[in-house]
């Protein structure tokens, strides 16, 4: 089981640990996972995600419509990956995926792939990018082709430049251009008709630099404040707002993780704070859902809490929003103070921290402590009644920390 991160100044492929949810979400959705790629197919109407891993690569395809998501059966899929690169490609109105890592040997992929909403078709281009993983993709509106930018070849670091017209690479040779490096953040601004790139990782490291790609040459850019350097962060355009998105990342290979959100206006990055926000992580899946004009972020990897994460956010441009489905039950559901009482909750945030209380209509509100939400959302934790108690129909609650999700049941004092 092989896994992609940074180690000692390159990246590399290991096995981090696995983390199972203890209880399952009873909706359908992608398992947990991180460095899975998404994008919006503006043709269906649907965010479109494919692979990434969770201990072992993934190979499934997966549309969110707003409320749900849903698993389409394709009769022919790319075999599993992570961390291969995919935009759509609204000229030809097909959603356009490249690379990623690794086959049964550990060696990246250089197939290209279209999706055009029900299934996925091999391309055989005349001229092809070299296998990589990592490599930057978004699709060039103004200029109706979709450009890839460097990646890794398990071997060195990139900063090539391809461009693809719906039936061929062409290997770009623009004047300036970024340094090699992968898993960098990057975007199609809409306002401004250029690609946006941010960050990545290189040989020395994490980097913090922002590129902008006109169509012919790559311009480095000098903005007041902008995010710390970073890679697998997630990075979209917020069509609504004009904004690009940067939300996560790693500043340290797979030891840390970010969870903050950074918006782009073509000339400055700005810092937000919104109320809720999605727990640190790494390798997240974002794209801007055009048809309900929001941004939509899947899973990642929680490096000191959670493992893989399995949950869904949308951030409107100013708050981010779980999509959840809160739920607690009690075992038993009646006691007198001093019970010990099991709480069992789903549909919570991923990693997120459950803050527990008991509502009592004379006490008010007693604190019975925290849990910890599991990858995909669930915590079991034993609480004790408080003393005290006022007899008759009282309640739990349960608050996620960093969603705001919240869920009641009714307890009975005796």
């Amino acid at each position: 089981m092989l896994v992609l991160t940074v180690v000692g100044g390159a990246l590399a492929i290991l096995v981090p640990p696995v983390t199972d949810a203890s209880v399952a979400a009873s909706a359908p959705a992608p398992s947990p996972r991180d460095k899975a790629s998404m994008a919006y197919d503006g043709l269906h109407g649907q965010v479109v995600l494919f692979g990434g891993l969770n201990g072992d690569y993934l190979g499934d395809t997966w549309t969110w419509d707003g409320p749900a998501w849903t698993k389409p059966t394709p009769k022919h899929e790319p075999g599993p990956r992570g961390a291969s690169s995919m935009a759509y490609d609204a000229t030809r109105a097909r959603t356009v995926l490249f690379g990623g890592c690794c086959d049964d040997n550990g060696s990246s992929f250089g197939d290209t792939w279209t999706w055009d909403g029900e299934d996925w078709r091999l391309r055989s281009p005349a001229h092809s990018p070299p296998p990589r993983w990592g490599a930057m993709i978004a699709s060039d509106a103004k200029r109706r082709q979709v450009v890839l930018f460097g990646g890794f070849d398990e071997v060195e670091y990139l900063n090539d430049t391809w461009t693809w017209d719906g039936r061929d690479w062409t290997q770009r040779t623009p004047v300036h251009t970024p340094g090699p490096r992968a898993v960098s953040g990057i975007t199609w601004d809409s306002f401004r008709r250029q690609i946006v790139l941010f960050g990545g990782y290189s040989y020395g490291g994490p980097l913090g630099d922002t590129w902008t790609w006109d169509g012919t040459d790559w311009t480095k850019r000098a903005p007041a404040h902008a995010p710390p350097a970073r890679s697998f962060m997630g990075m979209g355009f917020d069509d609504g707002h004009g904004q690009a998105v940067v939300f996560g990342g790693t500043p340290q290979g797979n030891e840390e993780a970010l969870d903050d959100t950074w918006t782009w206006d073509g000339a400055d990055w700005t810092e937000r704070s919104p109320p809720h926000a999605p727990t640190t992580r790494l390798g997240p899946a974002l794209a801007f859902d055009g048809l309900r004009s929001d941004m939509v972020l899947f899973g990642g990897f929680d490096p000191t809490n959670a493992g893989y994460l399995g949950d869904t956010w949308t951030w409107d441009g100013t708050d981010w929003t779980a999509q959840l489905q809160g739920s607690i039950e009690l075992d038993p559901r009646s006691g007198h103070p001093g019970s010990l009482v099991t709480v069992v909750g789903r549909g919570f945030a991923a990693g997120e921290l459950i803050r527990l209380t008991f509502v009592d209509s004379t006490l008010g509100a007693v604190s019975l402590g925290t849990a910890q939400a599991d990858a995909g959302g669930a915590f079991a934790t034993n609480v004790t009644v408080p003393n005290g108690a006022t007899p008759g129909p009282q309640a739990v609650k349960a608050k996620g920390r960093s969603s705001g999700e919240i869920a009641r049941r009714r307890f009975t004092v005796t």
